[in-house]
């Protein structure tokens, strides 16, 4: 073997030496970039947890102040006053110190995944509205909510997203609005081909507008800088971009010409359906009524009108009190008085107490029926006693289309004949009723407890299912069958249509076996809401 065979094979035994090597720093480097993968990863999870988790903090605190506040508007001695003041004065402290930090991460959208539930859109919309509403009252705006009318009631969606997204958006837009009358929320279904307009899928638009001050076009731009948030008070705005987009979805801002800004929020996936419930109001019972509507706000206006003529009734509408009396004083002179009116509590100048006084005093008017519009955190302010009498029901504001109608159909009801007065003895309860054994559907365990308790209380034995397949779960293990079944409508996993649908559908394969009673429990009981 000569030298250079020997140089040749030790230069053959190095390059094979460093070939390892480099595949061992090769494989050592892919290692180190698949843990510093997984710890960003892990990162941007915990950091989207517990963004979510200070955000469900701030909505309880929300809900708390809310019920607080219903509190100090009832009957206290000064006492009980000091001590709810004191726990609201605790919790607003408590609340500021929790702003979640808004983080960079393009990787959020990645961490979160959606889930998809059935619930009606229309009281979603208006139950985030009006958890907003003890700090718009204050400021005396007021949040409206339109639909277009190719929106359903009931979808399936991430409600989750919807109602954490939404609060941060109105939130932001309120904060703005100081001095405006109002804060608009138009929901609609986003363009798409005209070949895909049948489908039962759809995006939906939730834009919301102010007019408060304009915006540099520099500042726009930095709405979602976590540098500048703070100072633009657009922390939750950009937080509700990181849910959004980690939903699927989108948000945007844009300037509005005429002054103020527009949110928009595009919900994904969202699966429309369409089941028809069968209304519980004989409808022509109301049509062809005259209503007049008094609402100083345009957008509200238009949204009452709407639904009222959507059921057949002949509204009229007035922006102010002194528009109302001399509509009401017109109708009276010419034989043709509204069959009911729907007024705003808070207007400018002649607010709705002080228009019920002047309806009151005036004897061309003579006696209305009223039904009073008011928001969540004013609907339980006790009307003055010299009024109270006038008015037939009260709807919170923003308005749900089966709470309006509900009332309406209160209010226009025809006075009840006195039942005559007999010397029959009143049929008392028999007391060997045996207890009925109920399974109550319901997913909020606020009114889980409070439904058993009530049953309870009546010797019945009750079984609780938190939603539609833990009812099915309960029906097929249970060896003694219900009497009854308690079904709320809006459930996740299965709602109710759902189960019940499964429920009948089982039972025609078992003929001899009889139907078990389902009893609806919902608040929405109007044909048209699907």
């Amino acid at each position: 073997v000569t030298d250079g065979d020997a140089r040749v094979a030790e230069v053959d035994g190095l390059n094979a030496r460093l070939r390892q090597d480099l595949a061992a720093e090769a494989t050592a480097a892919a290692r180190a970039d698949a843990a510093l993968a997984r710890a960003r990863r892990e990162h941007v999870e915990h950091r989207l947890e517990l963004d979510g988790f200070e955000h469900e903090q701030r909505l309880s605190a929300q809900a708390v102040a809310a019920i607080l506040d219903l509190v100090l508007g009832s009957t206290l001695n000064p006492g009980q006053e000091q001590l709810v003041r004191l726990a609201r004065r605790a919790l607003a402290d408590a609340s500021s110190q929790h702003t979640p930090e808004v983080q960079g991460d393009d990787d959020a959208a990645r961490a979160a995944v959606p889930v998809a539930q059935g619930f009606n859109l229309r009281r979603a919309v208006a139950s985030v509205l009006r958890l907003l509403a003890p700090r718009t009252d204050k400021l005396g705006l007021e949040l409206v909510a339109r639909f277009s009318q190719d929106v359903p009631s009931r979808v399936e969606a991430d409600r989750a997203l919807l109602w954490r997204a939404l609060t941060l958006i109105a939130d932001f837009h309120v904060g703005r609005s100081h001095d405006d009358p109002a804060v608009y929320v138009n929901v609609m279904l986003a363009e798409v081909p005209a070949a895909e307009r049948e489908s039962h899928e759809r995006t939906i638009l939730f834009t919301v507008e102010d007019s408060g001050a304009a915006l540099e076009p520099g500042q726009l731009a930095t709405l979602f800088d976590p540098a500048a948030t703070r100072e633009l008070g657009s922390v939750g705005l950009a937080f509700a971009r990181r849910l959004a987009e980690a939903g699927g979805g989108a948000l945007s801002v844009e300037a509005i010409p005429d002054g103020g800004l527009r949110t928009t929020f595009a919900l994904p996936a969202v699966r429309l359906k369409r089941v028809t419930v069968t209304t519980l109001y004989g409808r022509g019972a109301l049509t062809e009524k005259a209503i007049l509507v008094v609402d100083d706000v345009a957008h509200s206006r238009a949204v009452v009108s709407e639904l009222i003529s959507a059921w057949r009734l002949l509204p009229t509408a007035v922006a102010s009190g002194e528009a109302a009396l001399d509509a009401l004083r017109s109708a009276a002179r010419t034989g043709q008085p509204f069959d009911a009116i729907v007024l705003d509590r808070q207007m400018p100048e002649l607010d709705g107490v002080q228009l019920l006084r002047a309806i009151r005093d005036d004897p061309a008017i003579g006696p209305q029926r009223i039904l009073l519009l008011d928001t969540a955190a004013g609907q339980v302010r006790a009307l003055p006693e010299d009024v109270r009498a006038m008015v037939g029901d009260v709807v919170q504001k923003p308005v749900v289309p089966s709470e309006l109608l509900e009332a309406l159909t209160v209010v226009l009801a025809p006075p009840r004949t006195p039942p005559q007065v007999t010397t029959r003895p009143v049929a008392r309860p028999d007391p060997g009723r045996r207890p009925v054994k109920v399974l109550v559907a319901e997913d909020n365990p606020v009114n889980q407890m409070f439904v058993a308790r009530m049953l309870e209380r009546r010797g019945h034995h009750v079984t609780v299912a938190g939603n539609g397949a833990e009812v099915i779960d309960y029906l097929d293990t249970t060896p003694e069958p219900y009497d009854v079944i308690l079904m709320d409508i809006q459930m996740p996993v299965l709602d109710g249509f759902e189960t019940t649908a499964v429920i009948r559908e089982r039972e025609s394969r078992r003929p001899g076996r009889g139907r078990i009673p389902i009893v609806a429990v919902t608040a929405h009981a109007m044909k048209g809401e699907e």
